[in-house]
């Protein structure tokens, strides 16, 4: 009798191929599939919590400006002056320049600008000097606490005394856009 067991028997090769491409098919493929959309999913989570941690940050970055705005806003609102105080304010500049030694020669309050929440007070202001007082004069008015804008400025040699300089200035003052102030709050 012939050995089906013996060297080189397909008897013994085929199921054992068999048994391999059933393992193949049936367990080691699926499980390939299965891990490659875990390492997918932990990819995307991977890829989530980094742009989580980017939203934090972007978070506390915004928020820190905010609170930077606030009391930003907070100061300003504490020296903003308002439809009361304006007056006061403009006698500040007129005993300013007066202290200087700066001649004011024109003060021309302009049309009112209103805003939802505050108002831009244009004023032209003309006035002489020496270079240095008229300076002096900027460089206090920008250094008041109220928000103050120099927009324009122009100066000129006068003529009869080269010593002396004429200077025309268009300030924006900011006042508070109070619920009181008669100031037009749907205009922007």
């Amino acid at each position: 009798m012939k050995n089906i067991l013996g060297k080189g028997s397909w008897a013994v090769t085929l199921p054992l191929v068999g048994v391999a491409l059933a393992y193949l098919f049936l367990v080691y493929l699926p499980s390939q599939r299965a891990d490659a959309e875990l390492q997918q999913q932990l990819k995307e989570q991977q890829e989530y919590l980094a742009g989580a941690k980017a939203i934090n940050t972007a978070m506390q970055t915004t928020v820190e400006q905010l609170q930077g705005a606030e009391a930003y806003q907070m100061r300003w609102a504490e020296h903003a002056p308002s439809e009361r105080t304006i007056g006061a304010l403009y006698e500040k500049m007129h005993l300013l320049a007066r202290a200087q030694g700066v001649t004011i020669t024109r003060f021309d309050p302009q049309a009112v600008v209103a805003h939802a929440y505050l108002v831009e007070l244009p004023v032209s202001l003309g006035c002489t000097g020496q270079f240095a007082e008229i300076a002096t004069f900027l460089a206090e008015i920008e250094s008041l606490p109220e928000e103050i804008w120099v927009s324009g400025l122009r100066m000129e040699e006068m003529e009869a005394d080269r010593q002396s300089v004429s200077c025309e200035l268009d300030l924006v003052v900011f006042a508070a856009n109070s619920e009181n102030s008669g100031y037009d709050e749907s205009a922007d």
